[in-house]
């Protein structure tokens, strides 16, 4: 018997852990065979029952909600809807994978947070083709996510308003988004649109015909549109009506955060006289009312780093939109709680929001994930979120590939389904069942052999850096920085923390986990993806030696140019099996920087 709330509750052989399981003496032999390959094919070939499978309509359970009994007769799933006979047939799924019986039992299981998304960034380099992202879609469906979302930021789409800003270059069109939905639909995801509505919008504000609409004085880049102007409204409704149509789900992101260069310029004056929340909130109405009124979309992604300011002021925000609570990195534990709290106290709907700490990382920063992922969502639990999104990020040219999210996407969808104990003193421990029943699934469901041990180590290296720094790793600022800058502003300076032996540590410590990966028998494409992007963290560490020296013999700099010039060749060979080549070159032309900087540092 496995008891909620216990030990052994943490044992189970599932994932995500329902909420409840009791088992008991027998077993109950299969008289069909079951292709449980693919979840969804699965779903299909069962969803109308078997001789061995009886769907039981429940209306009195939640959407999501549902129940397994296996007893001598066979297996009885109960639920209210489609929906909720989805996550039973996925939790079954599980149960009978490569099995002919399975334990006479009972589950009872619905989700702790309602709304579960997962957001791949798609904008910043990393291209994904459809077939890609179709791949992903059926991953977050094993593990019960019910929304995804395309965070796209710059011109990774064909955007209908504006076609010349992608022509010449292959990207995702509008039918693939109406594709995309379609395969979501089937599979119980809603699709989420998201643009960007104040910050973030760089890429767009650069192009000269726009450049007037940023706050600015026009002589550098800006990210942030100047909300006084009727023009700058004008624009996002171009950009609306260039993806929200092709999107069916009613919700939408606006993407409304660290809108940076608010209260200078233009805004300046207003912002003294009205306030900055104010000004904010007077651009919220205006894309609010645009949005609903013109394309029926209720409004998600208003970040709570637009209000902390003056939270007094966040009654003026409709309660129509739904708020994003976030905290990344090295964001404390107490603040992410506060945050969580003020929105709650002020009945503002809001989704705790996390994300999987790849970007800027090479592989991963999977001590950190983990942390945020378990007190967002605990926080999120016990303050009342609707729900959480996990988002992975692509900073830094996204050199890293999907291979290093799945881990603490699967924690993040076990915390989301089902948050389990809070911490308590003498339980503390028990979240990290959590990673080790992720790292299980993972292996049996996605690599098909024990790997995933191994790839929370690789993700892991920056524990053995000199310096914590904020959404990064040493490693990955030294690879992507000139080597002849001595300081990283808002990082650190190498020549104060820099020693040769935390380098020394972390080659010796990639290269052995590099050797135990390639002996593993299993998809021969992760095995690529993690190889290349682990020899990316070996080349950041020889290069931060290189830089601590200010030199380097012809011996090691033919060496990592050797390196170097194998990283761009696979990198390139690996992105393009499920990337569009728009973006490769970001992050490739600081390799050759890095390259080029390494051979005029040889000591003459």
């Amino acid at each position: 018997m496995i008891i909620p709330h216990s030990k052994e509750f943490y044992k189970s052989k599932l994932f995500p852990i329902p909420h409840f399981e009791e088992y008991s003496d027998g077993l109950y032999k299969l008289k069909e065979s079951y292709n449980t390959e693919n979840l969804y094919d699965f779903y299909l070939s069962v969803k109308g029952g078997t001789s061995d499978i009886t769907l039981c309509t429940d209306e009195s359970k939640a959407e999501e909600e549902y129940t397994i009994d296996i007893n001598e007769n066979g297996v009885k799933i109960c639920a209210s809807c489609d929906k909720g006979f989805y996550r039973g047939i996925t939790t079954l799924r599980q149960m009978i994978y490569g099995e002919s019986e399975i334990s006479f039992g009972h589950i009872e299981d619905k989700p702790s947070l309602n709304c579960r998304l997962w957001m791949i960034d798609i904008s910043r380099c990393r291209m994904s083709k459809l077939e890609e992202i179709k791949r992903v879609v059926d991953f977050v469906s094993g593990l019960k996510y019910n929304e995804f979302s395309l965070y796209m930021e710059n011109f990774c789409y064909k955007y209908p308003e504006f076609p010349e800003y992608s022509e010449g270059y292959e990207c995702l069109t509008c039918d693939d988004i109406m594709e995309l939905d379609a395969y979501c639909k089937d599979r119980f995801i809603t699709l989420v649109p998201a643009i960007n509505t104040f910050g973030h919008l760089r890429s767009w504000l650069d192009k000269p015909e726009l450049k007037h609409l940023a706050i600015g004085d026009g002589t550098r880049s800006s990210a942030t549109i100047n909300p006084l102007l009727d023009e700058s409204l004008e624009f996002i409704d171009k950009l609306m009506n260039s993806v929200f149509p092709y999107f069916s789900s009613k919700k939408a992101f606006i993407g409304f955060d660290e809108a940076m260069e608010l209260g200078t310029y233009q805004t300046e004056e207003i912002c003294k006289e009205k306030g900055k929340v104010n000004v904010v909130i007077d651009w919220l109405l205006k894309v609010i009312k645009l949005a609903t009124e013109k394309y029926g979309k209720e409004m998600c992604g208003v970040s709570q780093d637009m209000f902390v300011a003056e939270p007094e002021c966040i009654d003026r925000v409709p309660k129509c939109t739904y708020m994003t609570c976030w905290g990344y990195s090295q964001t404390q534990t107490p603040l992410i709680e506060a945050q969580c709290m003020l929105l709650n106290s002020l009945g503002i709907r809001y989704c705790a929001s996390t994300s999987t700490e790849t970007y800027e990382a090479l592989t991963a920063r999977y001590e950190q994930a983990f942390s945020n992922i378990r007190s967002n969502l605990e926080f999120g639990r016990k303050h009342n979120a609707i729900g959480a999104i996990v988002h992975n990020w692509g900073d830094g040219g996204h050199p890293q590939h999907l291979v290093w999210d799945y881990l603490p996407t699967a924690f993040g969808a076990q915390m989301a389904w089902n948050t389990g104990l809070e911490q308590e003193i003498d339980a503390a421990y028990f979240k990290s069942e959590y990673v080790h029943a992720a790292e299980r699934y993972l292996d049996k469901f996605v690599f098909g052999a024990k790997v995933s041990r191994i790839i929370y180590q690789l993700g892991n290296y920056c524990l053995l850096e000199p310096e914590r720094i904020h959404g990064a790793t040493v490693c990955a600022r030294v690879l992507t920085s000139p080597l002849s800058q001595n300081y990283y502003p808002y990082f650190f300076d190498m020549e104060e923390i820099g020693e040769d032996f935390y380098f020394d540590n972390i080659i010796d410590y990639m290269s052995k986990l590099i050797v135990k990966i390639d002996n593993i028998d299993f998809s021969e494409r992760y095995k690529r993806e993690i190889i290349v992007n682990s020899k990316m963290v070996v080349l950041g560490a020889e290069l931060a030696k290189v830089k601590l020296a200010h030199c380097v013999t012809q011996r090691k700099a033919d060496e990592l140019c050797r390196l170097i010039d194998w990283i761009i060749k696979e990198q390139t060979e690996v992105w393009l099996m499920s990337v569009y080549p728009e973006g490769l070159q970001t992050f490739i032309g600081k390799l050759k920087d890095r390259r080029a900087e390494l051979l005029s540092m040889v000591i003459k």
